[in-house]
Order: C-alpha cells, then structure tokens, then sequence
C-alpha cells in the first residue's frame, strides 16, 4: 500500500492567496453594464419596483402613464430595482433587499459599491439640477 501525501507544497502557499486576491478584486468590481443599469435607474419611479395592481394599471391607461419594462436579465433588473430604492431610501433601507441582491449574485463588496454608485451619481444629478 502506497502513502499518498495530500499536504499542500509550501512552494504552492505563496501563490495562491496573491491569485485569490486578484480574484476577489475582480470579482468585487461593478462592470459597465452593471453601472449603466444604476444610471438608468435614476429616472425609474418608486411605483416601478411595485407590483402593479388592478387600479394602477386602471389609473395608468387613464392618464397614459407607461410603466418602465423589466430588464430582460433578472441578475440586471435586482440590481436596478436595488438601485431605485436605495436612491429613495438610501440608509433606511431594509436589509432584505441586499439579500435579495446577494441571493441574485452580487457580492457583498459589489452591494456596498453600488450603493456607492447610486448615492454618487444621485448627488451629481441633484448637483446639476435634475
């Protein structure tokens, strides 16, 4: 019977936590598509997220008011529904929807940049009057 050794190689221990590092680094950052999906969702109304009932479908098709398409990619449409309520609620927010956004994929270092993102990028918008 032979003896097999399954101890790591201390040569091995000094490489892989510097390529765990970078992959968590990259995996921490928001992509582009990501970051335009916050943009976007500045101009969403709260009722957006809601789910739409029978009188604010009636009160939308009297006042011709269009309800915002859902984003085809349900990893995207969280975080946008994400982003619009941390724009209006921002620190009041209820930690159930970071929950929701980590059971979609994000991690928490990507929750905490997009919440980030969202207050930066609401400032400039109130800065600039919009």
């Amino acid at each position: 019977m032979a003896y097999l050794d399954l101890s790591p190689s201390p040569f091995e221990l000094s490489i892989a936590p510097a390529r765990a590092d970078r992959v968590l680094a990259e995996e921490a950052a928001l992509t582009t598509t990501e970051r335009d999906v916050i943009a976007l969702s500045l101009r969403d109304p709260i009722w957006s997220v809601a789910p739409s009932g029978r009188i604010r479908r009636a009160l939308n098709w009297v006042f011709d008011v269009r309800r915002p398409n859902p984003l085809a990619d349900a990893r995207l449409e969280a975080l946008r529904r994400f982003a619009v309520l941390v724009r209006r609620f921002g620190d009041r927010l209820d930690r159930v929807e970071a929950d929701r956004l980590t059971v979609a994929g994000y991690s928490p270092q990507q929750i905490r940049d997009a919440v980030r993102h969202v207050a930066s990028m609401h400032a400039y918008a109130a800065a600039r009057g919009r």
